[in-house]
């Protein structure tokens, strides 16, 4: 019985963005007994992984944004008072 050794395991070290801590990526691929083969599919799932973590954050940093410029939407938090029975505009904008 022959045995083909093909299968392509690959080690990166990634450091995430979010927390700045070094994490270790280990992708194997023993699909195909052609090893270039399964290295170009090693290699394009490693670059799909990066690219989904930075695309996380990248969603992550602009949701924060987001957060920091809507308001509560509380009653408390309002601009301004409108009191039609007396005809009466009150700004209601923190000093």
């Amino acid at each position: 019985m022959n045995k083909v050794e093909s299968g392509v395991r690959l080690r990166y070290n990634w450091k995430n963005p979010n927390t700045g801590v070094v994490e270790e990526i280990l992708i194997e691929c023993t699909e195909t007994r052609d090893q270039p083969k399964n290295k170009e599919r090693a290699l394009s799932r490693l670059r799909t992984f990066i690219y989904d973590k930075e695309h996380q954050k990248y969603i992550d940093d602009i949701a924060s944004k987001r957060k920091t410029m809507v308001s509560t939407g509380d009653r408390s938090a309002k601009i301004r008072t409108y009191n039609y029975p007396q005809g009466r505009i009150t700004d209601n904008f923190p000093q």
